[in-house]
C-alpha cells in the first residue's frame, strides 16, 4: 500500500484529528505531489470523489484575472495532483464525477455554461453540451440559457446533468445524447418558479433562494438542493419540493427541521446510511442533517480561521465543498484558505442515538419535541442570562439543562451529543498510529497566504 494511502485513509477514519489532505495555502493553479508541497489550489469549491479510482476533483477559481478556473484531480493513492483540461475560460466551475471516473460534468460559473469531459485510457475529450450566454432560457445546446451555474449532479445512468442554476433560483435538468455525450444537450427546468423564496411545491410551483449545491440520493431517486438557508429535497419523478431543515432564514441552530438555521449551503453530500453532510459556509461549519430533519455541528467552532487538530478545536475558513468518501470520511474544501481537509467519519454523531439512548425509543414526535426544546433553550441560555431584563425566561433554561443533565446521567452509553457546544464525540486520544509521528492531540493553526 502507497505509504500516502496508508498515512490518510485510515487516519480519517481512526483518528479524533481533522486532518490536511491537499494544497499549500497560496492560491495558484501549480500541479505537484501532496500536502504543503509546490501544488496549490485557487479558492477551490466543489469536490466530488471517484471511488473506482481513488481519486478527488476539486472546482478551483482562476487565480488572477489573467487566468481561468480549472479543475483539479487529486489521486488519494499517490497524492499527485493534474489538471483537468477544459474546453474554454471559466472563472468558478462546479464539478461532479461519474463513479467510474470517466465521465465529469461541469459548470462554468458567471460564464453561464454546463460541459461534459470524456477520461479515456490516453485521451481527455471535453465540451460545452448547454449554455454559452447568461439569461434563463430552456432550449437545445447553446440556446439554452443559464445564469451563474453552481453544483451539478451527475445521473446515476450518466445520462442526465443535474444543475442549481443559481441567479435564477432554479433546478435544471440537461439531458444528454446518449450516442454522444459531447453533443448538444436538451435543457429544461426541473423545479423552480425564478422567484427567490423558500417555498414547497411540485415543479415550478417550487421556490429556490439561491440554489447552490446539489447531489443524488443513494437510490439516484431524489435529489438534494443545499441553498442559501436550507436543506431542499426533490422527487425527481414528480417533481416535488420539499425542505428538509431549515426555513430559508439564515442564522445558526441545531434544531429539528425548520427550527434549523444556516447560513450558506454551499456544498452538500450523503453517505451510505443516509445522513447528509452540509458546508455551513458563513457559519464556518459542518454540519449533518438526518432522514428525519434533525441538523446538528459535526465540527467547527464558528472561528473564520484554519485550525487542523482534534475535532474539539478544529476551525475553517470559509468550507465550501464536501464529499463522503468510500470509508464514510469526509473531505472538505476551505475557499479562503485553499486548502482541502479531511474529517474522521468517527467524529459524526450516530442518527440512531437521541438525547434519551439507544436503549430507550419514545415515540418520534415525542423526541423531536423535546429535542427542539432542549436545543433552542441551550443555544439561548447564555444570552438569557446575560440579558437585562431576560431573568423571568432563566427557569425555562435552567430546566431545559438540569433535564439535559438528567437524560445524560441515566443514559450514560449516549454518545450523540448534539445539544452541547462542542459537538464532538471523540476524545483528545487516538488509537490510531500515526506514521508521521506528530501528536495528535496538539492543535496546528494553518498560515494562509492571502496574497
Amino acid at each position: 500500500m502507497p505509504a500516502l494511502r496508508a498515512l490518510w485513509l485510515p487516519r480519517l477514519v481512526d483518528a479524533p484529528i481533522v486532518v490536511l489532505v491537499a494544497g499549500n495555502g497560496k492560491r495558484g493553479g501549480v500541479t505537484g505531489s501532496g500536502a504543503r508541497s509546490g501544488a496549490s489550489l485557487s479558492e477551490p469549491m466543489c469536490i466530488s470523489f471517484c471511488p473506482r479510482t481513488d481519486e478527488v476533483f476539486v472546482g478551483n477559481a482562476a487565480p488572477d484575472d489573467s487566468s481561468s478556473g480549472f479543475i483539479a484531480s487529486l489521486s488519494l493513492v499517490t497524492g499527485e495532483m493534474r489538471h483537468v483540461p477544459l474546453p474554454r475560460a471559466t472563472h468558478f466551475p462546479g464539478v461532479a464525477v461519474s463513479p467510474n471516473g470517466e465521465m465529469l460534468a461541469f459548470s462554468t460559473g458567471k460564464e453561464g455554461g454546463v460541459g461534459i469531459c470524456l477520461r479515456g485510457t490516453t485521451v481527455v475529450s471535453s465540451a460545452l453540451v448547454a449554455g454559452a450566454t447568461r439569461g434563463f432560457a430552456d432550449g437545445k445546446g447553446a440556446a439554452a440559457q443559464f445564469d451563474w451555474p453552481a453544483g451539478v449532479a451527475l445521473s446515476h445512468s450518466n445520462g442526465i446533468v443535474y444543475v442549481c442554476d443559481r441567479n435564477n433560483f432554479r433546478i435544471r435538468e440537461c439531458r444528454l445524447n446518449s450516442d454522444d455525450p459531447l453533443a448538444e444537450a436538451e435543457v429544461t427546468t426541473l423545479a423552480g418558479s425564478g422567484d427567490p423564496r423558500c417555498i414547497d411545491g411540485v415543479g415550478k410551483e417550487a421556490s429556490f433562494l439561491c440554489p447552490h449545491s446539489i447531489c443524488l440520493s443513494n437510490d439516484g431517486r431524489q435529489l438534494i438542493v443545499g441553498e442559501d438557508a436550507a436543506v431542499r429535497i426533490i422527487d425527481i419523478d414528480s417533481r416535488r419540493v420539499r425542505t428538509l431543515a431549515g426555513s430559508g432564514r439564515q442564522g445558526y441552530c441545531d434544531a429539528i427541521g425548520p427550527n434549523a438555521r444556516f447560513s450558506g449551503v454551499l456544498g452538500i453530500s450523503i453517505d451510505a446510511a443516509g445522513t447528509i453532510f452540509a458546508t455551513d459556509a458563513y457559519n464556518h461549519r459542518i454540519r449533518a442533517v438526518y432522514p428525519d430533519g434533525h441538523a446538528c455541528t459535526v465540527a467547527g467552532t464558528g472561528v473564520g480561521v484554519t485550525v487542523v487538530g482534534p475535532v474539539r478545536a478544529a476551525s475553517f475558513r470559509f468550507p465550501k465543498g464536501i464529499v463522503v468518501t468510500t470509508n464514510g470520511s469526509l473531505l472538505i474544501t476551505e475557499f479562503m484558505s485553499s486548502f482541502v481537509v479531511g474529517i474522521p467519519c468517527a467524529a459524526v454523531p450516530e442518527p440512531s442515538r437521541y438525547a434519551f439512548g439507544s436503549h430507550v425509543r419514545f415515540p418520534r414526535e415525542v423526541r423531536q419535541r423535546v429535542a427542539t426544546v432542549l436545543v433552542l433553550a441551550r443555544s439561548n441560555a447564555d444570552r438569557i442570562v446575560r440579558a437585562a431584563g431576560s431573568l423571568s425566561q432563566l427557569p425555562m433554561s435552567l430546566l431545559a439543562i438540569l433535564l439535559e443533565t438528567v437524560v445524560y446521567a441515566c443514559f450514560p452509553t449516549v454518545r450523540y451529543t448534539g445539544f452541547t457546544r462542542t459537538h464532538a464525540l471523540l476524545s483528545s486520544s487516538s488509537s490510531a498510529d500515526d506514521d508521521s509521528g506528530s501528536d495528535s492531540s496538539s492543535v496546528e493553526i494553518i498560515p494562509v497566504d492571502d496574497a
